[in-house]
């Protein structure tokens, strides 16, 4: 651990993370769209047989847990982000940790068109 706190990464990645939160589950309708598509696949079923019923089980909690990620990477990332900076240390685990959960947002915010 640094013995000086740089709290810029924090700062903005606290303010950056509700707004990425906010283009992916508001505006862009990726988070709606996943959700309702892991609905969608579960109720596609063909056949009567445990082999045509495994991919829509699969590929539909694929898609609920893709749409719980982005759900935990806003909490976790906020909450985390917040109480480093309220706390003025951090560990290495706490920036690796806040790091990813912008990442998944970006992600997702930047997969949002494709999804259109």
């Amino acid at each position: 651990m640094a013995k000086s706190f740089d709290s810029d990464f924090y700062v903005t990645c606290a303010t950056i993370i509700p707004v990425l939160f906010l283009a992916v589950a508001v505006q862009g309708r990726s988070y709606g769209s996943l959700l309702e598509r892991s609905l969608a696949v579960a109720q596609d079923v063909r056949g009567d047989g445990w082999r045509q019923k495994l991919w829509p089980y699969i590929a539909s909690r694929l898609l609920k847990f893709l749409a719980y990620t982005i759900w935990i990477a806003g909490g976790l990332g906020e909450g985390l982000a917040l109480t480093v900076l309220y706390r003025s240390s951090a560990t290495p685990d706490d920036r690796m940790m806040v790091y990813l959960a912008t990442l998944v947002l970006v992600a997702a915010v930047a997969t949002g068109p494709l999804s259109s």
